[in-house]
């Protein structure tokens, strides 16, 4: 007695691949047609020559006489929406995103570089799938500014929030121009350049502007230009990655050349020959004694790790402290009193920091002549 056939032995026959494929109109739909899996319903339809590898539509002129309807498409920006849905739930290969969504794998991997170009932190696991990377993720080695002068300037900030309610872009603009008549060569922050959504409680009415694309093509509208921005994101920027699987500092970059994005809440760049400075963003309130963060983020660095100088964003305090070898700042902030801080009991420091850095040589800093420049608060200014 010979063996029941399978549900889709009736694939094996090329002229029903043709005529199912005619019928339905995708792999997905022939699949459910005979009762299989849509990757064996893709291998028989290839080897019929119905399709071709990474196609998804048959070869050739359709055949006189035979009609079909045609659903409209679904819309690009609507599988974009359903792919980044996907992968922040589990990774997924290409190949299954290409059936989840059915679309040809070539076309899905043009929607991955499209979405990642739009600051989506798509990462491949180990295992070759794709996943919307987490917040945290830190690049290890440092990125290369070093140049031959023996005495140099730069500027140091951070926290400027921008389209919060209590940005201080004016004072944010004039330390741009004073940095640059100073000669600073380049201006380094150290996070959260936007002041996100639903970082804490309340936060809805501290905001002028909400939405990731909002705030982002603020800060590339009106964000200054005088001179170069190296920056990482902090828990503000990063909350975006929470909600929606996107890293605004790629997105930011991405329109805005002069800014140079180089991660998430820590990175290392070298600044001259064997000199390094830290940006970090750190994490929870300001401490009673205002030095204790930074002692504990020195204490924190193993031996013959320390960088050279240390610049720590988040609290909103400007302060300079020497230890252990490190020149380490709170660079202040250019957002005035929120709610949050005033039930913190914090008081902002609005301004930023620039260093007249000397090298004696090779990894060996002489001396660091550093000024605040301060700025009074001013409100709605926006």
């Amino acid at each position: 007695m010979a063996a029941p056939a399978t549900p889709y032995a009736i694939l094996t026959d090329p002229a029903e691949c043709r005529r199912l494929w005619q019928e339905y109109g995708t792999i997905r739909g022939v699949a459910r047609a005979v009762g299989c899996h849509p990757d064996v319903a893709r291998k028989w339809l290839e080897r019929a020559g119905v399709i071709q590898r990474d196609q998804r539509l048959p070869p050739g002129p359709k055949p006189e006489g035979v009609e079909r309807p045609v659903p409209p498409p679904e819309p690009e920006g609507d599988v974009a929406a359903r792919l980044v849905q996907l992968l922040r739930r589990q990774p997924y290969t290409i190949e299954q995103l290409a059936d989840a969504l059915d679309r040809a794998p070539s076309r899905v991997r043009a929607m991955v570089e499209d979405l990642r170009a739009q600051g989506y932190a798509i990462t491949e696991t180990p295992y070759g799938a794709l996943e919307i990377a987490a917040a945290g993720q830190q690049e290890a080695e440092a990125v290369q500014h070093a140049d031959e002068a023996s005495t140099f300037r730069i500027a140091l900030i951070a926290d400027t929030h921008l389209c919060s309610t209590h940005q201080q872009l004016t004072a944010l603009r004039e330390f741009y121009r004073r940095a640059a008549d100073a000669g600073c060569r380049r201006v380094y922050h150290a996070g959260d350049v936007i002041a996100g959504e639903r970082v804490y409680s309340g936060q809805q009415y501290d905001l002028f502007l909400v939405g990731h694309d909002n705030q982002v093509g603020y800060v590339v509208e009106h964000y200054p230009r005088d001179l170069p921005t190296t920056f990482i994101t902090g828990n503000h920027d990063l909350a975006y990655l929470k909600s929606v699987g996107i890293d605004p500092g790629r997105a930011i970059a991405r329109e805005r050349p002069d800014m140079e994005y180089i991660g998430q809440w820590a990175r290392r760049v070298e600044i001259a020959p064997g000199i390094f400075l830290d940006l970090t963003h750190g994490a929870g309130g300001v401490a009673y004694a205002v030095s204790y963060k930074l002692q504990k983020a020195i204490e924190a660095y193993a031996p013959g790790d320390e960088p050279h100088i240390l610049c720590d964003g988040h609290y909103h305090v400007m302060l300079q402290v020497l230890r252990r070898g490190v020149w380490a700042y709170h660079p202040g902030c250019f957002e005035g009193q929120t709610a949050l801080l005033r039930r913190l009991k914090v008081h902002p420091v609005i301004g930023g920091w620039i260093l007249t850095i000397h090298v004696e040589e090779p990894g060996r800093i002489g001396a660091i002549e550093s000024r605040f420049i301060q700025f009074e608060e001013r409100e709605r200014d926006y």
